[in-house]
């Protein structure tokens, strides 16, 4: 029993909506399925704005009973009275949209026949009775002042009623260009069919006595330059920026490979006796003299931070402070720890100090080993596209001359 009130407290919301659907569901097949006399045999009609229905009746003739007899009944229809009421009411309408007998008293702009008249159950249609000044759409094909006449016809069922309007037309500046626009078109295209049997033909000189002077329009790959150059300005940023950055990078990985040597070898001057800033400068002219022989290779790499630190101190700046410029030059951390161990320890004082630098110096190789296995996995992960192309080579010429033989 526990366990059942358990369960109906765990789905009692989709209960409750399962049992509502099957009530409103049953209801509504019990409504639809109850007969109904049908009071004095008569049966209302939808309204103006109602739909026709169907009903299915049963009938009984004497003795004789007829089932599901099929009855049309169509929603009420106007009578001609109001239609013809209804029609008068948008007559006042049309004749405000045409701007007749308004205080502007004339149109100067297209016209949209289908919105002069709200929603009714009457349907319009529009006849110009001069397609050259405004068609039946409502276009406007004169550039000049004109008087206009459409027809209104409004039909609805078997009923119709028309009614005319003549209305003043001044067309604005927009379409007074499209018609000096399209009737150059329309001359163009003629003079093309007159002479499509010669080589050339001869633009037209003039309309409605006015020259036509004709230039040709510039091509657009002028534009397509521009836009290339713009994305080539931007590659060339967005490449240089990501060299910048795999070159920072690159020269940062070479400091902390060649940093594990620099720091044992200041820790054997160190030891043998020599102060840090004579081990700094012992360490800096021995890497110089290397890069001044010709059949040395490669960069200076950290070598070369440190004689610019080894300069800082020849031209007055602290020894303290030039280490630390040394350390913010590099942007390492490592780099950052083993400059404080040689600031605090010119500021300060320390007796363990070869100590202290052994230990960085055994981590900094671990670091390096570190930093080697690394490389190695990332190797081997940027040969398996390589791999991969070749094993789809091989995969064809074995497969191509076995499809052959087929």
């Amino acid at each position: 029993m526990w366990r059942f009130n358990q369960v109906i407290k765990k789905y009692k919301l989709p209960i409750i909506i399962c049992l509502a659907i099957w009530i409103v569901a049953i209801a509504a097949f019990m409504q639809d399925g109850t007969e109904e006399t049908l009071k004095g045999y008569t049966i209302e009609r939808e309204g103006y704005e109602g739909k026709d229905r169907v009903y299915s009746i049963d009938a009984r003739v004497g003795d004789l009973t007829f089932e599901n007899i099929e009855v049309n009944v169509e929603k009420r229809r106007y009578s001609t009275s109001e239609l013809h009421e209804l029609f008068l009411a948008c007559h006042d309408l049309i004749k405000d949209f045409l701007s007749i007998d308004s205080g502007s008293g004339y149109v100067s702009e297209d016209l949209s026949f289908e919105s002069a008249l709200p929603q009714s159950p009457l349907s319009w249609e529009w006849v110009s009775l001069d397609e050259s000044i405004i068609t039946s759409e409502g276009v406007i094909k004169t550039p000049k002042e004109s008087y206009a006449q459409v027809v209104c016809i409004a039909s609805y069922g078997e009923w119709s009623e028309s009614c005319s309007f003549e209305f003043l037309i001044k067309p604005n500046e927009d379409i007074k260009r499209r018609y000096v626009k399209e009737s150059v078109e329309e001359l163009i295209r003629q003079r093309q069919e007159d002479t499509s049997e010669n080589e050339s033909f001869e633009l037209p000189g003039q309309i409605d006595d006015v020259e036509i002077h004709y230039t040709e329009k510039e091509s657009k790959d002028a534009f397509k330059y521009l836009l290339i150059a713009v994305i080539a300005c931007i590659v060339v940023f967005v490449a240089f920026f990501y060299d910048s950055k795999n070159e920072v990078k690159n020269r940062k990985s070479e400091i902390l490979y060649e940093y594990p040597v620099v720091i044992q070898k200041l820790v054997m001057y160190i030891s043998a006796g020599m102060t840090v800033r004579n081990a700094w400068s012992r360490i800096c002219e021995g890497r110089y003299r290397n890069a001044t022989d010709k059949s040395s290779k490669g960069s200076l790499g950290i070598y070369e931070e440190m004689i610019i630190t080894e300069n800082e101190i020849k031209t007055g700046v602290s020894e303290s402070i030039a280490y630390e410029h040394f350390g913010e030059r590099i942007n390492d951390n490592t780099i950052i720890r083993f400059t404080t161990l040689l600031s605090q320890n010119i500021r300060k004082g320390s007796t363990s100090l070869s100590q202290l630098l052994s230990e960085e110096s055994q981590r900094a190789f671990e670091l390096r080993m570190n930093n080697a296995r690394k490389k190695g996995e990332e190797a081997g992960t940027k040969l398996l596209l390589p791999m991969a192309l070749l094993l789809i080579v091989v995969t064809v010429m074995i497969m191509i001359p076995a499809f052959w033989n087929l």
